[in-house]
């Protein structure tokens, strides 16, 4: 049984030292909230905004060549003929259970259909109408989900992860707490408990048939070790204009870190930290097609606020006309027990380990994650899929689909 030490209602200090800050009352976190919210601009006021929700769980989007939006998720595909708002034709994917669900669906350059899942590919050749059947590619970690890209070479990039966890028996697991209608309850788990996670990349230059793998394995080598080691996880991906693969990725350490390949992914340079202050959650990371330019969505949240139990409470979007060396318009898609901000907010100066205090006191009525998001893109239209859910009164979660004019991220 968890023994408590501490008085769950701690005192009030929202922006202070590591040593000195403690979980925010409500009233702080409103207070707080109000006095930002005042200046800033809804999402939901955007002019042709449109909320609703994806066909199915996380999937990907993809578009037709008669105009409609296709989304492949799970064991399935659906169709939209209004740019996403409504998805009322879908079918089963024969072949989903031998691959055990899609991970990525990709439009090939050739043309074509592809989809990966648990290390097997197959493609179409007339728009999903028939499949080939699926050949095992003996790839190896497990890739956030819809993360491969083709390069303008043809060849095809999958970035994966891979955990190495303490054991049970010889580690206690630590957590952060908070009470909700006074009861205490968990609200994050990772970076409570030993674990190291790394990355690496498969990659084929013929449509998938044959796979190769990248040297070694990627991981955060902070000052040439001597700040230890620490984690790259769930990477994401993108073809830069100078034929150099970018790859983001969640740390510990209070912000994105990204990585650099110059020979198609084969070899990669280390991590160093971004000035995108993030929690320990996983970015989105792609290239617009109408613009060109870069649109990162992530948590983009604040040391303080991780520190607060807050690590996944606000979703925010930002975008990168020189190819990810700088960051502008910054906006925020949602949120959940924090304010909307629509600036740069910085990382602490130096990157170290931020994570939530283990007891956080009273939880706030909106809070809540909002998280694990996709970008799409259909003519001059940006979609937005993630995770939402909210822990007060009691647990809720779906899936949220927001559409957005590309203009509105420029403003």
């Amino acid at each position: 049984m968890f023994q408590m030490s501490l008085p769950l209602h701690l005192g009030i200090c929202f922006f202070a030292t590591e040593n000195e800050a403690k979980a925010p009352s409500v009233a702080d976190i409103s207070e707080h909230r109000a006095q930002v919210q005042e200046a800033d601009v809804s999402p939901t006021e955007a002019e042709g905004y449109f909320e609703g929700t994806p066909p199915a769980g996380y999937g990907s989007f993809v578009s037709h060549p008669d105009g409609r939006l296709m989304y492949f998720s799970g064991d399935g595909v659906w169709y939209s003929a209004d740019g996403g708002r409504s998805w009322p034709e879908g079918r089963k994917l024969s072949f989903a259970g031998e691959i055990g669900g899609v991970d990525s669906a990709i439009r090939l350059r050739n043309g074509a259909l592809g989809i990966y899942g648990s290390g097997h590919w197959c493609t179409s050749f007339d728009e999903g109408e028939t499949w080939t059947e699926p050949s095992c590619v003996h790839t190896t970690g497990s890739p956030y989900y819809d993360t491969m890209i083709q390069t303008d070479s043809g060849r095809l990039i999958l970035p994966v992860r891979a955990t190495a966890a303490g054991h049970n028996g010889l580690y206690e697991r630590d957590s952060a707490y908070g009470t909700i209608n006074g009861e205490l309850t968990q609200v994050e788990g990772h970076a409570q408990f030993p674990e190291m996670d790394y990355a690496w990349c498969h990659y084929s230059d013929d449509d998938g048939v044959n796979w190769s793998r990248s040297e070694g394995e990627i991981m955060v080598w902070k000052d040439s070790g001597y700040g230890g080691m620490w984690p790259v996880d769930e990477p994401n991906i993108v073809a830069l204009k100078d034929d150099r693969i970018m790859m983001f990725a969640r740390t510990t350490l209070g912000r994105i870190y990204k990585v650099l390949s110059d020979d198609g992914g084969r070899r990669w340079s280390h991590p160093v930290p971004t000035d995108l202050a993030a929690s320990y959650s996983p970015c989105r990371l792609r290239r617009i097609p109408a613009t060109g330019d870069l649109i990162c969505v992530w948590n983009h949240i604040s040391a303080d606020e991780i520190r607060s139990g807050h690590r996944r409470g606000r979703l925010s979007a930002a975008i990168s006309c020189d190819d990810g060396e700088s960051w502008q318009h910054f906006k925020t898609i949602d949120a959940q027990g924090l304010p909307f901000v629509d600036w740069h907010l910085a990382p602490e100066p130096v990157p170290g380990m931020v994570r939530a205090r283990n007891f956080l006191g009273e939880l706030p009525e909106d809070y809540g994650n909002v998280d694990y998001p996709n970008v799409g893109f259909h003519e001059e239209e940006i979609l937005i899929s993630y995770n939402w859910n909210r822990l007060v009164p009691k647990r809720v979660g779906r899936m949220k689909l927001r559409i957005y004019p590309v203009q509105w991220f420029y403003k």
